[in-house]
């Protein structure tokens, strides 16, 4: 999150949900990256695809030169075997 952006708009609060579950809620105070992590809920059986939907209290924008709202940017993660690594699409085995 940008400092200026922070300043100009205020805290940043995050919510997540999964299917139809909702996750709780994270507010950020301080410029930089952050993380947003939580406990998923069990998926059916020979369930292969989860919708992680993200809500922001707020957006930045639009603005003279770019006129969507804009928000965050997601990246998921995986902590595999003791390492770190990017995911992207996640699908379950």
């Amino acid at each position: 999150m940008p400092g200026a952006s922070l300043e100009a708009a205020g805290p940043l609060r995050i919510w997540a949900s999964v299917g139809n579950e909702s996750l709780p809620p994270q507010e950020y105070t301080s410029p930089g990256e952050h993380v947003y992590e939580r406990e998923i809920p069990a998926s059916p059986a020979g369930l292969r695809q989860l919708r992680v939907k993200f809500e922001l209290n707020r957006a930045l924008g639009p603005t003279p030169r770019d006129q969507r709202e804009l928000g965050v940017q997601v990246v998921f993660w995986s902590q595999e075997g003791g390492s770190s690594r990017a995911l992207g699409p996640i699908t379950l085995e």
